[in-house]
């Protein structure tokens, strides 16, 4: 019976448990700095509202009238932007008009048709 120098495989397993220790020492210290999992995740709360302000931007870009109607007193230009709290336009809604009248001097003037 013969026996082989054992040192150099001792050496590299003792070098593989190492390496397995530390690549299980990344993997964990990549799990604590992606945080928490699932919805309670700030990168993923941060991303999702994002997300949001996006979509509201994009449907911001264009600006339907609610009803039908007529738009008066419009002073923009191409490419202009408007502050918040400046008229930029105004809106007369078609369906939603209405008109006062005084009847007051309309039924004095009728009696004086009539009576006369």
């Amino acid at each position: 019976m013969f026996s082989i120098d054992a040192r150099p495989f001792e050496l590299a397993v003792r070098q593989a448990e190492a390496d397995l220790d530390a690549q299980q020492a990344n993997l964990e210290s990549a799990r604590a700095q992606l945080g928490p999992q699932g919805v309670d995740n700030p990168s993923i709360w941060a991303a999702q509202a994002q997300l949001e302000s996006a979509q509201y931007d994009l449907a911001s870009t264009v600006v339907k009238a609610p009803h039908f109607g007529v738009v008066t007193n419009m002073n923009l230009a191409q490419g202009q932007f408007i502050g918040a709290g400046n008229p930029a336009l105004t809106f007369i809604d078609a369906d939603a008009a209405w008109i006062t009248v005084d009847f007051r001097g309309l039924v004095t003037c009728i009696k004086a048709l009539l009576c006369t």
